[in-house]
């Protein structure tokens, strides 16, 4: 029997065609299994740079074939853990870094009003000059603690208060001077400075950080502008009885009137060096913040002077009235749980204040009689109930008793437990006076007013 050749033919095709087949559907295969591992290692990439050590970065999932697909919802929920783990991590940061903040304040308030206190009261010159010295190195102290909190919350504190500007300018010199002058010494020229501060003048009403980092951005430039050494000049002065001036000079390169107009501007900058041009955009700002203003003069090779000057604190709000005070013969509540503290307050209050300490908010309240006392001063950390509770429940018996807060927190203005009080003081106080300021306000104003 011999075979047809037709079918013979049919067979050979079919065979034929079933390679051809075969061969388009390998190819096929082997450009999508080329395409899926291209896929893969985009996936792999974007997981390595994604999970940690490294650095959270925006996700952008790559397009995936359908076979991929799928992988996406798992990777969603890896990534989306990745994120919670960060932002749990960065907030327990956060939470630290408060309560270090806090902790140090605390002890800093110790410090700085005990250096205060001997510096005050003791007949020994030696003694005094080091309590001098160990309080100026306990406000440098405050001022790194609220830096690193700052920089770790990204909270800048813009809580004002009565301001000393001699004491801010002595404070800031002592920090940062030598550093000026030592990069002076290495660029081998010669910078003195010379201060000049009033006394005694008025205080100012704004923010003590706002205020240290403008004038620190104005010494740096006139320091800057000193190419070949010079004389920075820093003084204060009232021009009237209701402002107050500070004016920070050089006998340097000087401005020409285009940069003078422009040196507000932001971004804008004629250091050759690296910069952002926004130091005193920043100036700027921190003047209008606080109803100021700046004048700015200058010619090139006679030097720059900028004058910042600022609306006067009330003399009603810094003026001691003896008389009154005597007559008042305030009596005084502190509620803090540190004895020291208390006592420091205690100590650093004038003497026609009667002082009465208690550590706990109990105590305090079983002690408690309307009209028995005219202000109360009250941390917010206190054993049993807080001390915003505190002053809540002390207020429902005596209206009319006026309320200090006076804690380590850094709180907003808008926290709730500020409520509470009519007046709030943040630890630790670089200067006593200005807690018996607080305290002489408290006495004059009405209640109700919060500040």
């Amino acid at each position: 029997m011999t075979a047809d050749p037709s079918l013979l033919v049919m067979g050979t095709a079919a065979l034929g065609l079933l390679a051809v087949v075969a061969i388009i559907l390998v190819a096929q295969m082997q450009r999508q299994a080329r395409r899926h591992r291209t896929q893969l290692a985009r996936l792999v990439r974007m997981l390595e740079q994604s999970l940690p050590p490294n650095p959270p970065l925006p996700v952008e999932m790559p397009e995936l074939d359908e076979e991929l697909a799928a992988l996406i919802p798992s990777i969603s929920q890896l990534l989306a853990l990745r994120d919670d783990q960060n932002q749990n991590r960065y907030q327990l940061l956060k939470e630290l870094a408060h309560g270090l903040n806090h902790n140090m304040n605390n002890l800093l308030f110790g410090i700085l009003g005990a250096t205060q206190l001997i510096e005050r009261h003791s007949d020994d010159d030696e003694v005094r000059s080091w309590a001098k010295v160990a309080h100026s190195d306990g406000q440098k102290l405050t001022n790194l603690v609220k830096q690193l909190t700052e920089a770790v919350t990204e909270h800048v504190d813009q809580t004002p208060d009565n301001l000393k500007l001699s004491s801010i300018i002595s404070n800031l010199l002592n920090q940062q001077q030598p550093r000026w002058l030592e990069q002076a010494i290495t660029a081998g020229q010669r910078i003195d400075f010379q201060v000049e501060l009033a006394e005694p003048c008025r205080a100012i009403r704004a923010n003590p950080g706002g205020i240290t980092s403008m004038l620190e951005q104005l010494i740096k430039n006139s320091v800057d502008a000193l190419t070949n050494g010079g004389t920075v000049t820093i003084r204060t002065f009232q021009p009237n009885p209701l402002e107050v001036s500070i004016e920070v000079s050089d006998d340097g390169i000087g401005m020409n009137g285009n940069t003078r107009r422009r040196i507000f501007d932001p971004f804008f900058t004629t250091k050759k060096t690296l910069g952002t041009g926004l130091g005193l955009s920043k100036v700027m700002t921190t003047v209008l913040q606080w109803d100021g203003m700046v004048a700015v003069t200058s010619e090139p090779g006679k030097g720059t002077s900028f004058v910042v000057t600022f609306p006067a604190v009330d003399p009603a709000d810094i003026t001691e009235n003896r008389e009154d005070r005597t007559a008042l013969h305030a009596q005084v509540l502190v509620v803090d749980d540190q004895r020291a503290i208390g006592q420091v307050i205690s100590q650093s209050l004038d003497d026609n204040y009667e002082v009465t300490i208690f550590e706990d908010a109990e105590s305090a309240m079983r002690a408690f009689q309307p009209g028995r006392w005219d202000v109360a001063i009250i941390d917010l950390d206190l054993p049993g109930i807080s001390g915003d509770q505190l002053a809540r429940r002390m207020r429902e018996h005596d209206p009319h008793i006026s309320r200090i807060l006076m804690t380590g927190w850094a709180l907003e203005t808008t926290d709730p437990r500020r409520q509470a009080f009519e007046y709030y003081l943040q630890k630790p106080v670089t200067d006593i006076d200005l807690l018996n300021q607080l305290v002489a306000k408290a006495l004059r104003k009405p209640m109700g007013h919060t500040n």
